[in-house]
């Protein structure tokens, strides 16, 4: 493992490049860029956009604008950046199954990649986000993708039954949209982590174009179901349920378990990923119904349409 370590730090610090290497980047570089531009990935960079601003880095796609295309020699040089640059140990998130033992791995680890046992995840500074108009509707096309979006700073009390409402809120798209109304060919509701200890909220509803205004209705009805009266303690037992065995799943990868720790101390207090399922199955119906009220307004949310 300590050799496989070396080679990989030393394979980002300074990367050996042959041409059969760059044009298997490129190819995935490209491939990458064209999913992003099309479908949820897009709604989801369209109402980042919305609300951050286009400037900001969160707003702007991971492989970069389509138009783009980096040679060679420009590849080499942001990599060269180590260690002050987006490959800088602080700036990691380094996911890594060991059969031995933990100390041991941590000491390598940090001896390789970190700053000793002392260094801390570098978090910003990060820019101040620009709300921005942006058009809802794009056009004509066979299905669009409908995305309500909103930035939100959750009390820390008040976390778990939050994601359980969003939680709800999922659930009855799924039973309404989808499966009363036949509407739906993917949906959803989650939430992501933002600097600053805010968190993105977005419901998701791919449709038929002509749908939308049906969609936005059913929308609006279900959000205020959930802000009208407390869900029934049978579905937060199903919530909670699911809820553990979805982190059961997960947790058979120890890649998976490293991955999704590293990510919550990454991001600090204000990560969802630090709210245990106990917290979440102890939330009561009248906690989630106030977390609805408090933070399901879908007319506080930014709505934008992608094809």
């Amino acid at each position: 493992l300590e050799q496989g370590l070396e080679i990989l730090a030393e394979m980002i610090r300074q990367p050996q490049w042959d041409s059969e290497g760059v044009q298997a980047a490129a190819i995935s570089h490209q491939q990458s860029r064209a999913a992003g531009n099309r479908g949820g990935s897009l709604a989801s960079l369209k109402l980042s956009t919305a609300l951050l601003g286009p400037e900001h880095p969160l707003a702007r796609p991971v492989s970069g604008p389509l138009g783009d295309t980096p040679d060679v020699a420009r590849v080499k040089e942001f990599w060269g950046h180590w260690p002050d640059g987006y490959f800088a140990a602080n700036r990691i998130i380094l996911t890594i199954a060991s059969p031995l033992p933990f100390e041991q791995t941590l000491e390598m680890v940090e001896d390789l990649f970190g700053g000793g046992g002392q260094a801390t995840p570098q978090r910003g500074p990060y820019p101040t986000p620009q709300p921005t108009d942006i058009e809802a509707s794009d056009g004509d096309a066979p299905q669009v993708m409908m995305l309500w979006g909103r930035r939100l700073s959750i009390e820390p009390e008040e976390r778990a039954a939050f994601l359980v409402a969003v939680n709800a809120l999922s659930d009855q798209m799924v039973a309404v949209v989808r499966e009363q109304e036949g509407l739906a060919y993917r949906l959803g509701a989650g939430v992501r982590y933002l600097p600053g200890n805010e968190v993105l909220l977005s419901a998701l509803v791919g449709t038929r174009p002509e749908n939308q205004e049906r969609v936005s209705e059913l929308m609006s009805g279900i959000v205020e179901d959930l802000s009208a009266e407390p869900p029934g303690a049978e579905e937060l037992l199903r919530f909670a349920a699911r809820d553990r065995r979805s982190r059961m799943l997960r947790g058979l990868s120890a890649a998976s378990r490293a991955y999704r720790l590293g990510r919550a101390i990454f991001e600090g207090e204000g990560s969802t990923l630090r709210v245990s399922s106990a917290e979440k199955a102890a939330v009561t119906p009248e906690e989630v119904q106030d977390a609805a009220k408090k933070y399901l307004n879908l007319d506080d949310m930014k709505l934008v349409v992608a094809r």
